[in-house]
């Protein structure tokens, strides 16, 4: 299972449609004087202990995890001839197709971040 994390533009997605899986290290934080940094960075400033989490990055599968429990969103990714193709599974009522997509030349791992982004639309509420 990949470690990989989320970018910040999904981080800042997934927080708008509920995500609140808490993870210290890996988030984005508000210092004391406004300043806004990954976690990662903060370690030599006076004021670590001090901070405020203002937005969560889970990995890649945990945010598929999410999906999956929460919204019966399924991510899927596929190689095709052209790179990669994710599809999104809803399997609430039926599973069935609701958006399928594809990009040249990407990773699995940036097709897995495209389709994630294209769930986390389709929530409404």
């Amino acid at each position: 299972m990949s470690t990989k994390r989320v970018t910040k533009i999904t981080a800042e997605l997934a927080q708008q449609k509920g995500f609140d899986v808490h993870q210290n290290a890996y988030c984005w934080v508000k210092t004391l004087n406004g300043e806004i940094m990954h976690n990662s960075e903060r370690r030599d400033i006076p004021e670590h202990n001090r901070f405020e989490n203002i937005l969560m990055q889970p990995t890649l599968f945990g945010l598929a995890e999410w999906l999956r429990d929460e919204h019966f969103l399924h991510v899927k990714v596929d190689r095709n001839i052209d790179g990669w193709c994710f599809s999104i599974i809803e399997f609430k009522n039926g599973n069935k197709a609701v958006k399928v997509g594809t990009s040249e030349n990407s990773s699995y791992d940036s097709e897995l971040e495209i389709g994630l982004q294209e769930a986390l639309k389709l929530i409404t509420s």
